[in-house]
C-alpha cells in the first residue's frame, strides 16, 4: 500500500509528537502537585471524584474548578516556549 504524500506526513507528525510526549512528560509531570489529574498519565476522571469526595468527609472543601475550554487556542507560544527552554538543556529540541 502506498501511502499519499498528506498521509505520510500525518503519519510522520504522529511519530515525532509521540516521541515529544515520551521526553517532556517526565519531565514536567514532576512540576504537577499530586492533586491535580487533568490530562495527566495514570489520572483518571474517576480517581478526581474519588479524591473530591474523600476532601468532603474530611471537611477540606476547597475545590477549584476551571473550565479551560479554547485555552490551548489562545497560548502565547512564545512565553510557553520560553518557560520550555529554561528546563531543556538542549535548546536545539525546540527548533522541532
Amino acid at each position: 500500500m502506498e501511502l499519499e504524500p498528506w498521509q505520510f506526513r500525518q503519519f510522520a507528525t504522529g511519530i515525532v509528537q509521540g516521541a515529544l510526549k515520551l521526553i517532556l512528560e517526565p519531565i514536567f509531570e514532576a512540576d504537577f502537585q499530586d492533586g491535580s489529574f487533568g490530562y495527566r498519565p495514570k489520572r483518571t476522571a474517576q480517581a478526581a471524584v474519588d479524591r473530591v469526595a474523600v476532601a468532603i468527609v474530611k471537611e477540606h472543601t476547597k475545590v477549584i474548578d476551571i473550565d479551560l475550554k479554547a485555552y490551548f487556542n489562545n497560548v502565547r507560544h512564545h512565553i510557553l516556549l520560553e518557560k520550555i527552554a529554561k528546563r531543556m538543556e538542549d535548546t536545539d529540541f525546540l527548533k522541532i
